[in-house]
């Protein structure tokens, strides 16, 4: 897929959510382009992808009952939109963005 934000303008999607501490992968996914009209209908914005993609497996991972007050996300510029910082505020878990 191309990406023209990024230094290898060519590649595919991996979403890894991954300890810090101990480098385990709770969650892994892989993206392999986007649906086609016939597959969903509406294909002007991806849901699956992206901020989207972050939020699932924040919240599959990190439940309001395991959350603990040192729970870090860390994101690099491609994931530093407006409203992905602002989902992640309201879960609780944003501390920090870097670019």
């Amino acid at each position: 897929m191309f990406m023209p934000d990024k230094p290898h303008l060519y590649g595919s999607k991996m979403f890894m959510l991954c300890d810090s501490r101990t480098a385990y992968c709770h969650r892994f996914e892989m993206y392999a382009g986007k649906r086609n009209a016939g597959e969903g209908g509406d294909t002007s914005f991806d849901h699956m992808t992206g901020d989207a993609a972050v939020v699932r497996n924040m919240k599959m991972v990190l439940e309001s009952k395991q959350r603990h007050p040192w729970h870090l996300v860390v994101v690099d510029r491609f994931y530093s939109p407006i409203l992905l910082a602002i989902e992640l505020l309201s879960m609780s878990v944003l501390r920090g963005l870097g670019l």
